[in-house]
């Protein structure tokens, strides 16, 4: 009896990949990447799906029909109890999609109702736009929103400093736009701006999400201002951070493990400017055992964040080849891809952790 196949849209593979990448915390852009996912799909579902397999389906689907075995499997994976329950959801956030005007295609979006409206500045129109949007939102649609206010923002720049200052505090905008879409090297017009508005909600309440909105926030603001070598601002960033932290220990242990790390790469930075170099050196290898320490109990994706937040740090400034190699050696059996051979650089763009997934779009 002949296996059944399924015949994938277009659309529907594109949404099945993205959610196998948020799982598997990396893009699937070669055959190394399917050795490792074929890895991480065993270990996860006890079901073997070859390498082979999982080239056809991403690279080859033009060619190769994927069987119901094979997508049942990558849909228990992603969390499903089969395939078609994954597609069902799949057409429910077409349909959302759709209603919301956003898209990924850059000629498509422009025509959007989000789009236009703030392009032209339509602010009452915006408001009632995402008041309307429905709490059943998933990553991806919410990743579609953010990218479209960013794209109409880099595409209109006059409408930035209007749009943050109407909907700094708005929770669509501050998930989708300013924590989803983050723009870490502020390329956004004004963006400065938007992040202090952002900054300036975090205030009015003692809450845990209050808590990390303001650390996430001020470490985004503090690496930039050591990149564009600004010292003072610097400083006093990452002090207004150390007291937060200090004031309110139990809190910051509770918040997510990205802005932490953020915290520990930022101190690198930090007190690279204070030390002697015996001294620096001390006090990295003691980051490096307070990162290795908890590294056995990071996920893949979690492992990702702490090796590209303190490489990129210790990238930063330079540091000694020797330095770099003690922090990457033990992560060499953590993720899929062979690390000898790689240079610094190379090692940083293959681990980019899950929060930077969508940012390939950015390059429209």
């Amino acid at each position: 009896m002949a296996k059944p196949i399924i015949h994938l849209s277009e659309f529907q593979f594109s949404i099945l990949k993205q959610k196998v990448e948020m799982e598997y915390g990396l893009n699937i852009h070669s055959k190394n990447d399917c050795l490792g996912l074929s890895k991480e799909i065993h270990a996860r579902t006890k079901e073997n799906i070859s390498q082979s397999t999982i080239y056809r389906l991403f690279f080859q689907l033009d060619k190769h029909h994927p069987y119901q075995h094979t997508l049942d499997t990558i849909a228990a994976y992603c969390g499903y109890n089969s395939i078609q329950s994954l597609l069902n959801d799949i057409n429910q956030d077409k349909k959302i999609s759709e209603s919301l005007g956003a898209n990924w295609d850059f000629n498509e979006m422009r025509h959007s109702l989000l789009f236009r409206c703030i392009s032209n500045k339509e602010f009452l129109s915006i408001t009632d736009y995402l008041n309307s949007t429905p709490p059943s939102l998933t990553i991806e649609n919410k990743c579609q929103l953010g990218y479209t206010i960013y794209m109409a923002l880099q595409h209109c720049p006059k409408s930035a400093i209007q749009f943050y200052k109407k909907f700094y505090n708005h929770p669509v905008v501050r998930e989708c736009f300013f924590e989803l879409m983050i723009d870490p090297d502020f390329k956004l017009p004004h963006y400065e701006t938007g992040i202090k508005l952002y900054l300036s909600d975090c205030q009015e309440t003692n809450s845990i999400q209050n808590f990390q909105d303001y650390i996430f926030g001020n470490s985004i603001l503090a690496r930039y201002y050591f990149i564009q070598n600004k010292p003072l601002k610097f400083k006093s960033t990452f002090s207004l951070l150390l007291q937060k932290k200090n004031q309110s220990p139990k809190k910051f242990n509770q918040i997510h493990l990205f802005p932490k790390l953020r915290m520990q790469a930022l101190s690198i930075l930090h007190e690279h400017e204070k030390l002697n170099p015996i001294e620096f050196s001390l006090f990295v290898n003691e980051v490096f055992s307070q990162i290795h320490l908890a590294r056995n109990q990071y996920s893949v994706i979690e492992k990702r964040m702490a090796c590209y937040l303190i490489l990129e740090a210790l990238l930063i400034l330079n540091c000694e080849d020797a330095l770099i190699a003690s922090f990457l050696k033990p992560f060499e059996n953590d993720f899929h891809f062979k690390m000898k051979g790689l240079n610094f650089d190379e090692i940083l763009d293959c681990v980019q952790p899950n929060g930077l997934l969508y940012r390939h779009h950015l390059t429209t």
